[in-house]
């Protein structure tokens, strides 16, 4: 599944990856790199820094929207919808469900899902499913602009395409029924 993700991933042209015999790995510090991407958009109060420019914006949700379309195109997914409310990610929900996995806040997931998806439990640093659900609220919450913990009421739904790997994201705020749009640029 790793070696999947990572040649859909390859295909964005957002990431030249080095050809590896661990494509777990590989996976892993694509994702990691993304993360540590928006960390200064999405916390930069917290960390008592400066706004970042829009270019941090686009150059984090670029990359994360890459490696959520690449995984939609090896697991299988066409749509995501997350939602939040109070200031809290409520829901996220792919379909068709990757492994039958989904998240809610009232129910979450089961943590015993990695062995079901790798066959055994991964050693070392790896990459699960509920990485790429949570990848995708995080995602929205750099298209809104919004810093995590302060997040506002919304609805986002995202669309993947395979053939280019693509994804179209509409993200509407409930409240004021402001509309935020966001897609993966080609390469």
């Amino acid at each position: 599944m790793a070696g999947r993700i990572l040649h859909e991933l390859q295909s964005t042209g957002y990431y030249p990856l080095a050809a590896t015999n661990r494509p777990m790995e590989t996976l892993w510090w694509a994702l990691n790199s993304v993360l540590l991407q928006m960390r200064n958009p999405l916390y930069w109060t917290k960390l008592k820094k400066a706004k970042p420019k829009d270019i941090q914006y686009q150059t984090a949700l670029q990359n994360g929207l890459a490696l959520l379309a690449a995984g939609a195109a090896a697991l299988g997914t066409r749509q995501a919808v997350v939602s939040s409310k109070d200031g809290l990610v409520r829901r996220i929900s792919f379909q068709p469900r990757p492994y039958g996995v989904n998240w809610t806040a009232l129910y979450a997931l089961d943590p015993g899902l990695t062995v079901e998806i790798f066959g055994e439990r991964p050693k070392g640093m790896h990459v699960e499913v509920s990485d790429i659900l949570f990848l995708a609220s995080k995602v929205m919450h750099l298209i809104t602009q919004n810093q995590a913990g302060r997040i506002i009421d919304a609805v986002g739904t995202f669309l993947f395409f395979k053939d280019p790997i693509g994804a179209d994201v509409v993200v509407r705020e409930v409240t004021s029924g402001r509309i935020y749009t966001a897609a993966l640029a080609p390469s």
